[in-house]
C-alpha cells in the first residue's frame, strides 16, 4: 500500500511539473531561446531532484522515516512546554476548587524522543535543582526542586519573558507555583504508553499578600 502511494504520489508531481513547465515556456516570447532552455534545464533539475527523493524514501526503513531533524525536535519541544505552562496557569484557583487543594496535575500525549529532549535541555548545563530516577516499569521521573531551575527550562523554550509562573487576578490576589525539597516540581514519562505526567504544588496570595492556603 505504501508502494503504491508512494507511486501516486511521484506520478502527480511530475503531472504538476510539466503543467507548470508548460504554462511558463508558453508565456516566455517565441525568440527567447536562453530563457527557454534556462527553463527546461530548470525543470529537468526538479525532476531529478525528485526521482532521487522519492528513490531515498523507498530505501528508507519505517523508523528513518519517523525521525525527525533536530530543529523540528526543538519546534515539538517548544510547544509542548508552552502547553504545560497554559495547563499550570489555567488551574491555578485563590481558592482549593477540587478534591486536591493546591495540587496541579495533568496528563497528555508526547513521544519519547521530545520527551528526552526536553530532558537534555534542563540537565545540559548542570544537575542542579533537578533528580532523574526511574520509577515504575517502564517510568523515568524527572524531580525539579529549585524554582530557578524550572524558570530557567521556560526561558530556554518559550523565552525569557515567559518565564514566570505567577498568575495576577486584579483586585483579588495572586497565585504562583511552590517549588522546593518538600513540594518539587515532578514530571513522569511512561515510555510504554507514550504519557507525560506534570505534577506541582501552587499557593494564593490575596491583595494584603496573605496566604491562602496550607
Amino acid at each position: 500500500m505504501v508502494v503504491e502511494m508512494s507511486s501516486e504520489i511521484s506520478g502527480e508531481i511530475e503531472t504538476f511539473y510539466r503543467k507548470l513547465e508548460k504554462k511558463y515556456y508558453n508565456g516566455l516570447a517565441q525568440d527567447a531561446i536562453p530563457q527557454k532552455l534556462a527553463l527546461q534545464d530548470l525543470f529537468k533539475e526538479l525532476k531529478e531532484m525528485k526521482e532521487r527523493t522519492m528513490k531515498v524514501h523507498s530505501e528508507s526503513s519505517p523508523r528513518e522515516k519517523l525521525k525527525f531533524k533536530q530543529s523540528d525536535l526543538h519546534d515539538m519541544a517548544c510547544s509542548e512546554v508552552r502547553y504545560w505552562k497554559k495547563a499550570i496557569m489555567r488551574r491555578q484557583y485563590l481558592t482549593a476548587k477540587h478534591s486536591h487543594p493546591w495540587l496541579i496535575e495533568f496528563s497528555s500525549r508526547l513521544q519519547g524522543n521530545i520527551f528526552m529532549h526536553i530532558v537534555n535541555i534542563m540537565t545540559c548545563t548542570s544537575m542542579f535543582g533537578v533528580k532523574t530516577r526511574a520509577g515504575r516499569t517502564n517510568e523515568q521521573i524527572v524531580e525539579v526542586t529549585n524554582k530557578g531551575k524550572l524558570q530557567q527550562l521556560l526561558s530556554i523554550f518559550l523565552g525569557i519573558a515567559e518565564r514566570s509562573l505567577k498568575r495576577q487576578i486584579p483586585g483579588k490576589g495572586r497565585t504562583d507555583v511552590i517549588i522546593d525539597q518538600q513540594k518539587p516540581f515532578i514530571i513522569t514519562y511512561n515510555s510504554s504508553f507514550e504519557i507525560v505526567k506534570v505534577q506541582c504544588h501552587y499557593g494564593a496570595w490575596n491583595c494584603d499578600d496573605v496566604p491562602q492556603f496550607t
